[in-house]
């Protein structure tokens, strides 16, 4: 249960980051740009909160199934006689018993045997919905690349921006609304290949793990784009302007002829 705490601690700052701490973008901003990258979540995604709420409902049933009916058989003294008050569903739903021998009937085990199991499935139950949770956060449903002008001027933006050309990413992701979202100092992001060709990630220094980008049907500068490879090279130059195709190279994406060729890192 502690590791538990400890992960959903460290993870809670990249889950839940307002626009308005640290780096904040003007408001204006968002309503008059088109954002880089713009694509619907993947279907389970929406139902995120669904899976969330019937994982923690089926891990609060099992756990007060095992503390309140795990039960263990015990031989009652002689002349002793059955408390029905103290007999579990186990022995009066109609099973057959034995009537040859001692009187028997069914206790509950003893507690340290039920509330050590009872807490697993809890802290297994709770450490699966802080995982598809995390896992909701860093899907990118938005992306904007912005100036340093777009930003407003306060502390961190003093502390990060170092000239006026400085530019800026802005990741919204699936889990957030119009006011919250992820604003990273550009020259601290990298774009990466994915698991396959239909994704990628963009990778944040100081960040632990990826933000995944789904390219199927995405629209980048506003434009919807008609192929995956499309989508790849339009992200890469609105990241990287004229050195997009620099950097396509760099992850291995060998391009010849204008035609996409995987080349092996």
């Amino acid at each position: 249960m502690q590791s538990i705490l400890r992960g959903w601690n460290r993870w809670r700052p990249h889950i839940f980051a307002p626009i308005r701490k640290g780096l904040q973008v003007k408001p204006d901003v968002l309503k008059t740009s088109k954002p880089a990258y713009d694509r619907k979540p993947p279907w389970w995604a929406r139902f995120t909160y669904t899976f969330i709420i019937t994982d923690l409902a089926v891990t609060a049933a099992m756990a007060e199934l095992v503390f309140d009916t795990w039960t263990e058989e015990k031989v009652l003294p002689e002349g002793e006689t059955v408390n029905t008050k103290t007999t579990t569903a186990a022995s009066t739903s109609g099973e057959a018993k034995d009537t040859e021998g001692p009187p028997k009937t069914f206790v509950a085990r003893p507690l340290w045997q039920r509330l050590p199991l009872a807490g697993a499935q809890i802290a297994v139950g709770v450490g699966i919905a802080i995982m598809i949770l995390t896992s909701h956060a860093r899907i990118v449903r938005q992306l904007y690349v912005v100036p340093s002008s777009s930003l407003v001027q306060n502390e961190a933006y003093a502390a990060l921006a170092h000239s006026p050309q400085s530019r800026f990413v802005l990741i919204k992701s699936a889990n957030g609304a119009a006011s919250s979202g992820h604003v990273f100092p550009l020259d601290a992001c990298k774009l990466e290949r994915g698991h396959d060709d239909a994704e990628m990630n963009v990778h944040v220094q100081g960040i632990r793990g990826n933000f995944w980008v789904g390219l199927p049907g995405a629209t980048v500068n506003g434009e919807k784009t008609q192929s995956t490879w499309h989508a790849r090279e339009a992200l890469y130059n609105a990241f990287y302007g004229k050195d997009g195709k620099k950097m396509m190279a760099r992850e291995a994406w060998n391009i010849k002829d204008g035609q996409p060729s995987i080349r092996a890192k």
